[in-house]
């Protein structure tokens, strides 16, 4: 009877110990352009971020994926901000713009933005995609408060 009241309390805590730390990820917006806005809730702490996963171009034929992910609606409407402001630029000039985890890119002679991530994996947006994804971020960046 002592080794069924041992293994039933052990199990007990067990799913006590499972429940609360239970995990739960909630999309707040999936967007034809790629990105993602997703609560995640953990313990009673919520997190709201936005997530941007491509394939990394320097390989054709292997997937190996890139991504950003941004916390706070400040730092998400720079993102969106920097994606229209390089791209309205002249063809001829050259900048980047870098944060933390991603930089975005514009060379001389390109009609295009370089958004790559911390590990140097890249994707490509031309110039009208740019502004047309930084729009809509901003449109939804209230996602994240």
């Amino acid at each position: 009877m002592k080794k069924f009241i041992t293994i039933f309390a052990m199990l007990l805590i067990s799913f006590t110990t499972l429940a609360q730390s239970q995990v739960e990820r909630k999309t707040l917006l999936k967007s034809k352009n790629g990105y993602e806005i997703i609560e995640r809730s953990e313990s009673g702490q919520i997190l709201k971020y936005f997530y941007y996963g491509y394939s990394n171009k320097k390989y054709k034929h292997i997937t190996d994926i890139g991504s950003i992910m941004i916390v706070g609606k400040d730092k998400l409407e720079t993102f969106a901000n920097k994606l229209i402001e390089l791209s309205s630029l002249e063809k001829e000039t050259e900048i980047s713009y870098t944060e933390k985890n991603y930089t975005i890119s514009k060379y001389k002679g390109f009609s295009i933005l370089f958004i790559i991530d911390k590990n140097g994996k890249y994707t490509t947006l031309s110039f009208s995609d740019s502004k047309k994804i930084g729009t809509e971020i901003l449109e939804n960046s209230h996602l994240l408060e």
